[in-house]
């Protein structure tokens, strides 16, 4: 048989049999192409340079300065058992207001709006992914990805629900936790601390260490 009868031919067990004799060596390098593309993205999925990723949503982009002081912020008072490295992932969503560390940078005034629609699909996506689990998110963020389902109720997994906290999320500027460090008011005001729910995709141990860091931010009071 010709290949130019293939077209010609109804699909069935007999046509599959001479399109693997055809094309045999094409499919079969196909597949390991294949097969190691999807090895490699597993393998970037899983790569870490931290131990607990935070993801911030909102009208604010921080430089890098800002993130590291941050992060220095959390490591502060979250047992070393949940985590020593951290590192902050961001979406801007809403008004484009670069946060730093300057008093020129602390007086800028953040807009919270839903912002354009790459960014609010991009903020849904990363909301669906498995490498963070601790969010900050702005008061329209965390409505909308409650709605969507993407956040933990914190009755879930907190004994007594701080003074003022909402079903998803509790204002950072209430918790003690803000008070310790002045590099805390650089996330936007009216910012929520938040806890995505698991999924299939997180690992339970890792899931369940972030969640025990989560607790350890909102419960966590000067000595």
């Amino acid at each position: 048989m010709e290949k130019s009868t293939l077209k010609e031919m109804k699909f069935g067990k007999e046509k599959l049999k001479n399109i693997w004799f055809f094309y045999k060596w094409q499919i079969i390098v196909g597949l390991v192409l294949l097969v190691a593309g999807l090895f490699l993205l597993i393998q970037c999925v899983r790569k870490k340079d931290a131990d607990v990723y935070i993801y911030f949503a909102g009208p604010a982009h921080f430089t890098e300065k800002a993130q590291n002081e941050l992060c220095e912020a959390f490591d502060a008072v979250i047992p070393d058992e949940y985590g020593t490295s951290f590192k902050i992932i961001s979406t801007v969503i809403g008004q484009n207001s670069s946060i730093g560390s300057t008093e020129e940078e602390k007086q800028q005034h953040a807009v919270d709006y839903t912002g354009k629609q790459e960014d609010l699909n991009e903020f849904k996506s990363q909301m669906r992914l498995p490498n963070t689990v601790i969010c900050v998110l702005s008061p329209n963020c965390c409505k909308i990805a409650g709605e969507d389902g993407s956040l933990c109720p914190l009755s879930d997994v907190l004994d007594v629900l701080p003074e003022g906290a909402g079903t998803y999320g509790i204002r950072l500027s209430d918790l003690p936790f803000y008070e310790s460090n002045s590099i805390l008011r650089q996330f936007p005001e009216g910012s929520l601390l938040c806890l995505k729910n698991a999924t299939v995709f997180h690992d339970k141990k890792d899931y369940e260490r972030q969640v025990a860091a989560f607790v350890s931010v909102v419960t966590w009071n000067a000595q």
